[in-house]
């Protein structure tokens, strides 16, 4: 019985870095346009107080959504931040839709 010899080569963190980063990012909750306005805002007065991780646990948000909306220069002109509220409260309303039972009345 042969064992055969595996050898170990040591990853760079460059290369480590881009196989991470070679996903699309995908986070778990996304904030709205007001909370990240008002996420950036509370960074730009008070940078100590309002640091990366507390801004996390704030939002409850990872501590890399944060940076990356910190990051972010985009801002929507306002036709294109109307439209996307408007299709975001029609996404609402299906999913509402969706989950109540016919035959069930509120009081």
């Amino acid at each position: 019985m042969q064992r055969s010899i595996v050898s170990f080569q040591l990853i760079k963190p460059k290369t480590f870095l881009q196989r991470c980063m070679s996903t699309q990012w995908n986070p778990k909750k996304r904030l709205s346009r007001a909370a990240m306005s008002e996420l950036r805002n509370l960074n730009a007065m008070s940078p100590e107080q309002y640091s990366i991780p507390a801004l996390s646990e704030k939002f409850h948000i990872s501590q890399e959504a944060v940076r990356r909306i910190l990051k972010s220069k985009f801002r929507p002109t306002h036709q294109v931040a109307q439209r996307q509220e408007e299709n975001r409260y029609r996404a609402m309303g299906e999913r509402q839709k969706a989950f109540r039972t016919p035959g069930t009345k509120k009081k």
